[in-house]
């Protein structure tokens, strides 16, 4: 999945998310996050890694940082 792919609201934060540690023990290979072994669920993350993704970004929102 390419960056451009994303939801806007992650793709400017990609590359970080990326780089975060692995949440989960599960074998299942298929999320971004490098070492991360959990299935998709959405825009290339594992269902842990999205929802860590969207927190972060509403947290922002409410800071008042821009989209």
């Amino acid at each position: 999945m390419t960056d451009q792919t994303l939801p806007e609201w992650i793709r400017v934060h990609a590359a970080e998310v990326r780089q975060w540690p692995r949440i989960a023990t599960a074998n299942d290979p298929g999320c971004d996050v490098e070492l991360c072994d959990r299935d998709r669920f959405a825009a290339g993350l594992c269902k842990a890694h999205y929802m860590r993704a969207k927190r972060a970004h509403r947290a922002e929102l409410k800071n008042g940082a821009e989209r």
